[in-house]
């Protein structure tokens, strides 16, 4: 009821309708009307929420059938029940709606498992089939190596001619090294050596097939089938003792470094070859010096000769 049904009311309407609400009846017509608004305001109007009430439970609530003798009306549920029928079905509503997304969360994580396994049986059958590039073979995927890194190798690789003072077995160990130190890749490591053959080693390698050069370990156990010579000992030992030092073209170290390259096939002992670097000095009294010297390795019999050496080259020079 609002204000406006109110004011067409009398005195005495509204005397019985603030009776109602238990509101008092004295005053004047507009102080009946604030007192009932007030009321309305604050409270509502109680009768008329529960009459609804019992309207929709009326509706929604079948009610028993009496006979037809009786003449008495089922009462209408109070407004408690109502809200608490609205709050079960709500539930219901909501738990069947969390089965559906459930089911389309369910049903979508299976499509997606579905197409992993396709994908990855596709992925399978590919890679176990053969394509051209993989019958190209090692020698055209390993040639992508960038020219900077081929040139880093070959920078540190000496060169090879493949003659008799050349020492292949030293060479390709030297080759193994520089590229173990560097992580190089087998084709960078055969573009690298390959373009320090020089000589007869460059002939040799121009004219062979595919076979013998699409790798380093392919070209390495050619290198040392073909160079590796056996050479006579007798001729080894008139080439090592052939060899002289000569203080005023290089220092000890020099000669001593060519000198012991000169050994590294015969695999001598320590001892010999302490006595074939002596026999290399042809000055008397340098010679006697190193004799005396009690050296149990080359090492520190070339520590020890350094430090002579470099005393003798300072007094000749003053």
């Amino acid at each position: 009821m609002d204000r406006a049904a109110l004011e067409k009311l009398t005195v005495e309407q509204l005397q019985a309708e603030a009776a109602k609400y238990g509101l008092p009846t004295t005053g004047n017509w507009n102080a009946l009307i604030d007192a009932i608004m007030g009321h309305l305001e604050h409270h509502g109007p109680v009768d008329e929420l529960q009459q609804l009430a019992a309207t929709k439970a009326t509706t929604s609530v079948p009610v028993q059938k009496v006979p037809k003798a009786s003449t008495a009306r089922a009462e209408p549920q109070p407004p408690t029940d109502v809200m608490r029928q609205m709050l079960h079905s709500i539930q219901q509503q909501q738990h069947q709606l969390n089965q559906i997304v459930q089911l389309l969360v369910d049903q979508r994580t299976e499509s997606a498992v579905q197409r992993q396994r396709a994908a990855a049986a596709t992925s399978n059958q590919s890679s176990s089939r053969t394509s051209p590039t993989d019958e190209l073979g090692p020698r055209s995927t390993e040639s992508w190596s960038s020219g900077s890194a081929v040139q880093a190798l070959a920078h540190q690789i000496p060169e090879f001619a493949g003659s008799d003072d050349d020492n292949v077995l030293s060479w390709v160990k030297q080759v193994d090294k520089v590229a173990q130190v560097h992580g190089a890749t087998d084709g960078a490591t055969l573009l690298a050596a390959s373009s320090k053959l020089t000589r007869s080693a460059r002939r040799w390698f121009d004219v062979q097939g595919d076979a013998a050069v699409e790798s380093w370990v392919g070209l390495r156990a050619e290198l040392l089938k073909i160079f590796d010579r056996k050479i006579p000992f007798f001729r080894a030992m008139q080439k090592i003792e052939a060899r002289k030092w000569l203080p005023t073209k290089e220092t000890f170290d020099d000669y001593a470094i060519e000198k012991l390259t000169l050994m590294h096939r015969l695999d001598l002992p320590e001892s010999d070859r302490i006595q074939l670097l002596v026999s290399g000095i042809q000055q008397l009294s340098l010679r006697a010096t190193a004799l005396s010297l009690t050296a149990v390795s080359v090492d520190s019999f070339l520590e020890r000769m350094r430090t002579i050496t470099q005393g003798t080259a300072e007094v000749e020079k003053r």
